[in-house]
């Protein structure tokens, strides 16, 4: 997996861990967000699918924060199964798009 995550003018570290990630109520999370710090937490516990869509999810977020979006969790959910699985079912566009946009 990766160590950072660009977003913007932003660079977060990514910090995989075992076992949920707790918010500051104590909600247990498979991951977070951080601007104030500038981390990504994620659980390693649930299979690779999973994790990767969580990554997907809190860059969202991140964006949301980057962009001003103001979006809500319900919405950062849609936005990251939504472009999850165009990515997944569109890999030669991606390629294309990695390697000459």
């Amino acid at each position: 997996m990766v160590d950072t995550m660009k977003i913007g003018a932003t660079t977060y570290e990514v910090l995989p861990q075992t076992g949920f990630v707790l918010n500051d109520r104590g909600d247990a999370l498979f991951g977070q967000q951080s601007y104030r710090s500038l981390e990504v937490r994620y659980t390693t516990d649930p299979p690779i699918q999973v994790q990767l869509k969580t990554l997907l999810h809190e860059a969202v977020h991140g964006m949301s924060d980057e962009y001003v979006w103001g979006i809500d969790e319900t919405m950062a959910e849609r936005i990251a199964n939504g472009v999850y699985a165009f990515i997944r079912d569109n890999r030669e566009l991606v390629t294309d798009i990695l390697e000459n946009g």
